[in-house]
């Protein structure tokens, strides 16, 4: 008698889960719960609870003024309600118009936490820049061509703006979707997209990005953040409307922002002393050097010391800290004071790095779940500044902050498959969504009662090679591609498009 899939899958990853935990020991605990309903273990989430240093009322009302400008009044009085209640926001996302099906699946996972009528928070990172792998300016595609995704850009830059941020571009227009629509038409007369993703296609250019209170937006972030909620609805069936959570979806740098530069004229908080106290501040810098999205050599290994300086190209541009001053990469001199601090986050000049904008969320008392790889360096930033703070007479600060976080992520999970005519199969992004008519009853129940190895299970060969290295990952591979393709289509929900 051949063995029950529901077992087969869960079994055929052990060893895969077994090998990164003990690459990653923080994930060991999370990895050894791999039989229990990716539903369950989100929903235990609403739970959690962390110190806050200070009251998280700011915070609070800086999301919402976000969402109202983008998604209206009854939505911002949602989002209040909901994060008073649950101190839990989700922030693997880039600042996309329609994100890599692998964030997609992390929305669509991270909402089985949310009960119905309730709305799922998430802020998205503006500071990428605009050929980020996430492709910001247009539409991208699980179906492949040539080895690559198919992709229809929205925003035609030349190379030579391509590596501007993405916070800083300028809003889209008419003509912009206009020139997008030929393009599609090239690519369905090529015969690259299929009819229902054609039709997908051709909806959200000119119902959603074509509508006027997005062609209106005053920047092209503003857009996207009007955009996504529109195309979160048409990720399920119509009949489950209502039966979901809405989405609230907004640029992480235009929240925190604001916080930072109330903070930074305020002495009781956290920020003012991590800029301001020189013992703590190097401290800090010591400590977390070398920390993904942290500082070493001046940005060169991927982070600024606590801001980043956007250029007049629309840039990011590390600064380092030199006694008194932040030091651009010009050699220009950034007084290390609460005015010139200010002054240069009001005028856009200045940028809070990712780290900055963690930890005043996470001073505020919120949990932040993302990514597999976040999950790592989050908690790093977390021990580092805690120990920092610990050596700068901060005790009681540190306690807080040494708090455990929850161990949690949501990118790097698939709920939900696409299968091509020709056999492939992929993660489903939202077009692919969209072009089945949105996610059904049957495919959502599905999908919230995968085990969390199941629902790990597409992206393990990846998260593997990211973990383990090639050669160590390259043994754990199964053996033969279609029989373990065929154990993930037993178990995950499928759409099939020709």
């Amino acid at each position: 008698m051949s063995q029950d899939p529901s077992s087969r899958l869960p079994e055929s990853v052990r060893g895969w889960l077994d090998a990164i935990a003990q690459h990653r020991p923080l994930y060991a605990d999370l990895l050894a719960a791999g039989d229990e309903p990716v539903a369950a273990l989100m929903q235990a989430l609403a739970a959690a609870r962390i110190p806050a240093l200070q009251d998280p009322g700011d915070y609070i009302e800086q999301f919402a003024r976000r969402v109202a400008a983008a998604q209206g009044d009854a939505a911002a009085h949602k989002l209040r309600a909901r994060l008073a209640r649950c101190p839990l926001v989700f922030t693997a996302n880039h600042l996309c118009l329609e994100c890599l099906p692998l964030t997609v699946q992390s929305l669509l996972i991270a909402a089985f936490a949310e009960a119905p009528g309730s709305i799922l928070p998430v802020m998205a990172l503006g500071l990428i820049p605009a050929d980020n792998i996430s492709y910001p300016i247009g539409l991208q595609l699980a179906r492949r061509s040539a080895g690559k995704p198919l992709r229809l850009p929205v925003l035609d830059l030349s190379n030579r703006l391509r590596r501007q941020v993405t916070l800083r571009l300028d809003p889209y227009s008419a003509v912009d979707v206009d020139a997008a629509g030929r393009r599609l038409d090239t690519m369905a007369a090529n015969g690259l997209v299929g009819e229902a993703e054609l039709r997908a296609l051709r909806w959200v250019l000119h119902e959603v990005l074509a509508h006027p209170a997005l062609l209106s937006g005053p920047s092209f972030a503003a857009q996207i953040e009007a955009a996504l909620p529109r195309l979160w609805n048409a990720w399920y069936a119509p009949s489950l409307r209502g039966a979901v959570p809405d989405i609230a979806y907004v640029t992480s740098e235009a929240v925190c922002t604001p916080l930072v530069i109330a903070d930074l004229q305020n002495p009781d908080t956290l920020v003012h002393r991590l800029f301001f106290d020189p013992v703590l501040r190097n401290e800090l810098l010591r400590r977390l050097d070398g920390v993904p999205c942290c500082w070493t050599d001046g940005g060169r290994s991927g982070g600024s010391a606590l801001l980043w300086e956007v250029t007049a190209e629309r840039r990011t541009s590390a600064l380092l800290i030199d006694n008194d001053a932040f030091v651009t990469a010009s050699g220009k001199r950034i007084a290390l004071s609460p005015a010139a601090l200010v002054d240069g986050l009001e005028s856009g000049n200045l940028v809070p790095t990712s780290f900055l904008s963690l930890i005043v969320v996470m001073a505020r008392g919120f949990a932040q779940i993302g990514g597999f790889n976040q999950i790592d360096y989050l908690a790093a930033m977390q021990r580092g500044l805690s120990a920092a703070l610990a050596a700068s007479g901060y005790r009681q600060w540190a306690e807080q902050i040494a708090a455990p976080q929850p161990t949690m992520l949501t990118a790097g999970l698939t709920a939900v498959l696409v299968r091509y005519g020709n056999g492939d199969i992929s993660a489903a992004g939202g077009i692919e969504l969209i072009a089945h008519g949105g996610l059904r009853a049957d495919q959502l129940e599905r999908a919230k009662s995968l085990a969390l190895s199941e629902a790990l299970a597409p992206e393990l060969p990846n998260v593997a090679r990211m973990v383990l290295g090639e050669t160590a990952a390259h043994a754990l591979l199964p053996a033969d591609p279609s029989a373990w393709n065929s154990l993930l289509i037993e178990r995950l929900p499928v759409i099939r498009l020709d």
